[in-house]
């Protein structure tokens, strides 16, 4: 398991979510580049490490909006909860319409 980022600063925060917003799209994009058959190996364990991406972003930014003692990350931490969540329905349905 990993475990979680502490992050210090608001930028911090926003730095953890375009990385792993980062991830995402690249396995988007090779997902959506294949020209051959779906198998579980191209496609499903690819979907699987997006939503561990973005399993990253969610844990994170709730243990830090819930816990942590700096109000201005606890108050960035909701905001990036939030595009996370846009994120990935976004995604699930343009990778379910490939």
């Amino acid at each position: 398991l990993d475990m979680p980022v502490i992050f210090n600063t608001p930028d911090d925060a926003k730095a953890l979510c375009d990385v792993n917003l980062g991830q995402v799209e690249r396995l988007r994009k090779e997902i959506l580049e294949i020209s051959g058959a779906h198998t579980q190996e191209n496609t499903i364990e690819r979907m699987n490490e997006i939503d561990i991406a973005l399993d990253r972003i969610f844990g994170t930014a709730e243990l830090m909006a819930n816990t942590h003692p700096n109000a201005a990350v606890r108050d960035a931490s909701p905001s990036q909860l939030m595009f996370a969540t846009s994120i990935m329905k976004l995604e699930r349905r343009r990778l379910l319409n490939y």
